[in-house]
């Protein structure tokens, strides 16, 4: 299920390769994606249905299972109070699916995967739906898209950005582990793949990502011979990263493509950035009306400026804006954006916890890879529509299963059972004797 979503082609997802060539996974929307007559998806049902029939047994963290209950209320409240308002319940139905939609699939993640060895296997299958997406990527830029007269912006999906920072993230997290020859295979030869699918999909907000992933991990790893491992390799690059830079710096070639990105975040004036900016105030104009609460899901942005707009081209353009972070704060206010952003935190803490404090390496890199993804997660949702996007979205379903399953399930998060368990295992005090009162005890 996880993999076909992963790699769904249709016209819904906007694959842009889609458009051009052959695509074995365009099916996908039409049966599990093509909302139902009660307006719900057949991947949410299924969801729903693994999640009544399996239940969250065992150990959880209940920190999380509080903070994704709070996120669902918070979500259905604000819908209610932007329809009350007058706002569109259509448009807000959009608006929030995904964000009900997560947590849902989230508790699903949860009950059906309970052991370390089940995460890990979920990582397998985000690793391959990374490399098919990179690989066709490659092929629709080398044999059809670097020969057209305009170039597309993108190879495949702009959401395709979570995907490859995290698969890079299972992958390297893996070859710190250093295990098997397999792993190192993979990290030597699909890990240049992923890396070469980020750079023609032109998608410089996927650079900031890994370079947050990358950073957090460095932070993640205990004092170790992995640690050790880690800075032997980052020290070994310093010479050529700085060599790149020095050339790189400004230059207009391809080969320089990362560079750019990284650069022009914050200060190349082009027209997507100085869209942003009026988007970005625009919505917090639109909080400014009522910082408290916000306006409610359902209305449209207050818009500072139309000169970037595509309204006319894309119906929910008012209501979905790039930064969701600045939407969320927009439409929701400082109540709103409270109820549903705790589960970051939340999550963070707990995977974060996990990689620090689980007994077994195995499930530390479980927790590594879960904060990473989380970076890789947020920066989707403050740069580029991350709370509209299904990959991004689900993805964040998997990073909150795994807080919820991994932290209690390891130890490092305690649950109340162990304690009382261990105390059970050991054997009872031995009997105080009596006072010795010289009398003759019977028997």
């Amino acid at each position: 299920m996880i993999f076909l979503l992963l790699v769904n082609e249709s016209v819904l997802s906007q694959t842009m390769y889609t458009q051009h060539m052959w695509s074995p996974f365009t099916w996908v929307d039409t049966i599990f994606f093509d909302p139902l007559p009660i307006k719900v998806r057949p991947f949410d049902l299924i969801m729903l249905v693994f999640l009544i029939v399996t239940g969250l047994k065992g150990p959880r963290a209940n920190p999380m299972r509080n903070a994704m209950f709070l996120a669902m209320g918070t979500t259905v409240v604000w819908f209610m109070i932007g329809v009350m308002r007058g706002g569109d319940s259509r448009a807000a139905s959009w608006q929030v699916y995904l964000m009900l939609a997560a947590p849902l699939s989230g508790f699903a993640i949860a009950a059906t995967h309970t052991k370390t060895a089940h995460f890990r296997a979920l990582g397998k299958v985000i690793v391959a739906a990374g490399l098919y997406r990179a690989v066709m990527c490659l092929i629709f830029y080398f044999s059809m898209a670097r020969s057209m007269a305009i170039v597309p912006a993108h190879m495949t999906t702009h959401s395709d950005t979570v995907l490859w920072v995290v698969s890079m993230s299972i992958i390297i997290t893996a070859f710190l582990e250093g295990r098997s020859s397999s792993v190192k295979a993979l990290a030597f030869l699909g890990g240049p793949v992923i890396l070469a699918a980020i750079h023609f999909n032109n998608r410089r907000l996927a650079w900031v990502s890994f370079v947050g992933a990358l950073t957090a991990l460095y932070f993640l790893v205990p004092p170790s011979p992995v640690k050790r491992r880690l800075k032997r390799v980052a020290m070994a690059m310093v010479p050529f990263i700085a060599l790149y830079v020095a050339v790189g710096w400004g230059r207009p070639e391809r080969i320089f493509k990362p560079l750019q990105s990284l650069s022009s975040v914050s200060s190349k004036p082009d027209s997507s950035t100085l869209a942003r900016n009026v988007e970005n105030l625009s919505l917090i104009a639109t909080a400014s009306y009522s910082p408290l609460t916000g306006s409610g899901w359902g209305h449209k942005y207050v818009e500072l400026s139309n000169k970037y707009t595509i309204a006319e081209a894309m119906e929910l353009w008012p209501y979905i804006p790039h930064n969701s972070i600045l939407g969320l704060f927009g439409y929701t206010g400082y109540m709103g954006i409270f109820g549903f952003w705790f589960i970051f935190p939340t999550a963070i803490f707990l995977l974060a916890r996990t990689a620090y404090a689980a007994p077994e390496l195995r499930t530390r890199s479980v927790g590594m890879v879960g904060v990473m993804a989380s970076i890789a997660v947020l920066n989707q949702m403050f740069g580029d529509m991350g709370i509209f996007s299904w990959t991004n979205m689900y993805m964040l379903a998997m990073v909150l299963g795994t807080a919820l399953r991994i932290s209690a399930e390891s130890g490092a998060w305690p649950t109340g059972a162990r304690p009382v368990q261990a105390a059970a295992q050991q054997p009872p005090p031995p009997a105080a004797s009596p006072p010795d009162t010289g009398a003759v005890v019977p028997g």
